[in-house]
Formats: C-alpha cells, sequence, structure tokens
C-alpha cells in the first residue's frame, strides 16, 4: 500500500508540472484550425472520408470545460484519425518532455497485439511481475478490447487498416496508454498466462523511463550501455542468394539512409538485378516488412525490372493541394527485368513507398502476396510533402499530407479503403513469437520447394 501511495503522490506533484492547462475556448479553437487546415491542405479527404468534417464537429462540440495539454494531444490525434489518412502526424515533443526526462511515470510493460488480443513482449519492473507471452485481459478494470478501440480512435492510418494500426499500437503500447487512455499512478492488471487457462492479477506501480531502463540492464546483467549498432548498408537492404532462391529484404526508404549511403533508385536496381541475372535465380523473395517507405523513387524505379504481364496508362498521378496535377509516365522494361517468379513478404507496417511498391508487384509482376494486409491504401492516399501548422494556444504543430497520390484502377484488387490484400494470409501468434518462428518466410520456402 505504500509504494501506491507514494506513487500517487508523485503523479499529483508531475500532474502539475506538466499537465499544461488550456481553457475550453483555447482548445476549442485549436481544433476548429486543425479542421480547417485539414479541410485545406488535404487533397484526398472527400475521397476517403466525406463525413470528416461532421464527425471531427461533433469532437469539438464534446469539449464542455478546460482540458490539459495531454487531453488536447488526444483530441487532436482523434481528429486526425477521422481523415483517414496515416501520413497525418501531431508533433508529440511538447507533451514527451517530461516522459524523457524521466519525471513522467508510466507503464512500465512493451507489448504485442496480436489477433486484437494483448500480450506482454518485456516487463521493466523488478517486482512484481509479468512474464513475456503473459495475455493482458483487462488493465484499472478496462477489458483489453476497450483498451485498443480508445488507442485505434488516436492513430491515424489509411481507411483505419487494422493491421497498420495493431502495429503501431503494439510499438508505442506504453505512451499511447498515458497520452489515450489514462494517467495512472498504479495498474491493476488482469491476466493469464500460455500455460494455464485461469486468471491471475497482480498491482504495478507506475515508473520512469529511466527507472525502466535500470531495471532492465539488472535483468540482462549489464552494468554499463550496450555499444551502439554499427551503421552500415545493410539498414537499407540486405541480398542473399542461395541454391534456388535470392532474398531481397528492402528495410527502408528513409532519406536519410538513402543519403548517408548515397544511393541512386536507379544504379541501386541496376546492380542489383545484373547480380540476380547473373546468378540465374529462379525464385526471388523481397521482404517488405516494416518497410514504413521514404522516397517514392525507390518504388517506382524497380517497376521496370519486375514488368512480366502488362502495363497502364501511367504509373500513379499526384494531385497537389492547389489542384495541381502530375502523371507519371508507366516506365519501359529493362532488359535485365527479372523473369522467375517473385514472391513478396508483407505486414502492417509495409506502409507509403512500400506500399506502392507492394501493389506494383502485386499488378505487373504477377507476384505472390504473403503476410498480412498491408498499411498502405491500395487506390491512393495522401502523401509526399506536409503543411506545418502550429496550433495558436497549444503551441503544438501538426504535419498536414498536401499531395493525393493516386493510382490506376486496378484488374486485380478492387477494393475501398483496404491495403494490398495477400494471396496467402498469414498472421504470426505468441507461439510462434515464443519459439522465434518465421512462419511467413517458412511457408515461402514451402512453396518455392514444391516448384
Amino acid at each position: 500500500m505504500k509504494i501506491i501511495t507514494t506513487a500517487i503522490l508523485t503523479l499529483i506533484i508531475i500532474t502539475k508540472l506538466f499537465s499544461q492547462q488550456l481553457t475550453k475556448d483555447q482548445v476549442t479553437e485549436d481544433l476548429n484550425l486543425l479542421i480547417q487546415s485539414i479541410e485545406t491542405y488535404n487533397p484526398a479527404l472527400k475521397h476517403y472520408s466525406p463525413d470528416f468534417n461532421a464527425q471531427a464537429k461533433a469532437i469539438v462540440e464534446s469539449v464542455h470545460q478546460d482540458v490539459s495539454l495531454i487531453d488536447a494531444f488526444a483530441l487532436f490525434n482523434r481528429i486526425g484519425a477521422l481523415s483517414n489518412e496515416g501520413h497525418f502526424r501531431v508533433d508529440a515533443n511538447k507533451v514527451f518532455k517530461g516522459l524523457l526526462d524521466n519525471k513522467i511515470k508510466y507503464l512500465p510493460v512493451s507489448v504485442n497485439i496480436v489477433s486484437g488480443k494483448i500480450y506482454v513482449r518485456n516487463i521493466f519492473t523488478e517486482q512484481p511481475r509479468l512474464e513475456p507471452y503473459d495475455e493482458i485481459l483487462s488493465i484499472n478494470g478496462k477489458p483489453a478490447t476497450q483498451i485498443l478501440q480508445k488507442l485505434y480512435q488516436h492513430i491515424p492510418s489509411d481507411g483505419s487498416i487494422s493491421t497498420y494500426q495493431s502495429h503501431k499500437a503494439s510499438r508505442g503500447f506504453a505512451w499511447m496508454y498515458y497520452m489515450f487512455v489514462e494517467q495512472a499512478a498504479a495498474f491493476n492488471i488482469t491476466y493469464k498466462s500460455l500455460q494455464s487457462s485461469g486468471e491471475k492479477t497482480l498491482v504495478i506501480p507506475a515508473i520512469t523511463r529511466g527507472e525502466q531502463f535500470e531495471n532492465l540492464k539488472k535483468k540482462s546483467g549489464d552494468s554499463k550501455d550496450k555499444t551502439k549498432k554499427e551503421k552500415s548498408i545493410n539498414d537499407f537492404y540486405e541480398l542473399e542468394i542461395g541454391e534456388n532462391y535470392a532474398y531481397l529484404q528492402l528495410k527502408s526508404f528513409d532519406f536519410r539512409l538513402v543519403n548517408e549511403y548515397e544511393l541512386d533508385s536507379k544504379k541501386f536496381y541496376k546492380q542489383l538485378f545484373q547480380e540476380i541475372k547473373t546468378k540465374q535465380v529462379n525464385h526471388l523473395i523481397i521482404d517488405l516488412r516494416d518497410n514504413t517507405g521514404g522516397r517514392t523513387e525507390f518504388a517506382d524505379d524497380m517497376v521496370p525490372y519486375i514488368q512480366q504481364n502488362r502495363e497502364d496508362d501511367f504509373l500513379k498521378k499526384s494531385v497537389s493541394w492547389k489542384s495541381k496535377t502530375r502523371k507519371y509516365k508507366f516506365p519501359k522494361k529493362h532488359k535485365l527485368a527479372y523473369e522467375g517468379k517473385i514472391y513478396v513478404l508483407v505486414n502492417g507496417l509495409t506502409f507509403s513507398a512500400a506500399g506502392n511498391l507492394t501493389r506494383y508487384l502485386k499488378e505487373y509482376a504477377n507476384a505472390m502476396i504473403i503476410g498480412e494486409e498491408t498499411g498502405a491504401r491500395y487506390e491512393g492516399y495522401a502523401a509526399g510533402s506536409s503543411e506545418l501548422v502550429e496550433l495558436p494556444n497549444s503551441r503544438i504543430s501538426v504535419y498536414i499530407p498536401r499531395y493525393h497520390t493516386l493510382f490506376p484502377k486496378s484488374k486485380i484488387q478492387q477494393t475501398r479503403n483496404r491495403g494490398t490484400i495477400p494471396d496467402v494470409e498469414i498472421a504470426a501468434t505468441t507461439q510462434d513469437m515464443q519459439a522465434n518462428r518465421d512462419k511467413v518466410f517458412e511457408h515461402t520456402l514451402e512453396l518455392i520447394n514444391k516448384h
């Protein structure tokens, strides 16, 4: 009881220090400016969220009193999520300051969200403890389904694609719980382990980020900080060529990596497919899992090298917030174009430019897509450069995508507000994670071996 009482007193002090209050009029002004800005700068809004204004205004009308900065941050994210665009972003630096400075205490647990359930990935307390792969059933009386529903309301995504939202919530569960669910001093957790069906309960206190790292070091036996991983081109891609297949992992198209390694997309793919042709590879695996995108030329410039079955009148179109349209010509097939079977591994974090590439591979390379539905909307989305808008009272910045990317009408997948749908859908299970098993890759090898 002493631990909980101390935690409550600490939370009261923290709340006074970091919960800047905004009056009802101030937060209403910020929300209305946010709505107006999204309607001005996002050219895809009417296509993918025709009811945006009515839904957003309902949120504004729900504000009846002064709110904290954290609650305002949550409201801004809810408005952004209504636009159904994963490239919308609210700058979290201002509200994260107390967390990063070890002045805010929060949930000391990381999780994996699998099939709508919350499983412990790691626990950063000394005692009491949960164990990895325990299923969290409720926190402070809130069922896991209710918690996830609350988080997903605040995660901007293309068309509310559930795989994207669950991956994002998995990666940021602890801080999202703090920002979007509650700022609690302690957590009464009901859970069950994989080994038993009975429910158990324990109470763990909120602790700072610094305390969590210290506990993790004690647990692993580290007395010093781990040496930083050496940077290499492998952060961008890896290519392995075996006896009957090549495995190409494209990890990111991030502009920082492109600049650091002075990568040119046209030269990169020419060298890559020259090597693949020289080695006479019959099966090519392209792994785009966790590739959240970046420079779009690393999607567009692969098309000449994977084109097998057909082409379109254009590759894609871009419409700016000023209604200026640019049409991208469909490229000619390259003499090094790959003619074997292509398998593409994807998950909910295959997003933006990586989502573009997945679409190209499905439409033009007759590729087999394996894994989860991708995070990028198949028919198009808003992205490109963003308009930075600083909200006047909270001083929080938001980034609104200003270009609508559209693809030709598909002859293969007719969906609306969905990502690329895999030909073979495989979702990881907790048993797979526990066994460190990559079922998607294993299944792909089985298909190759059958051929």
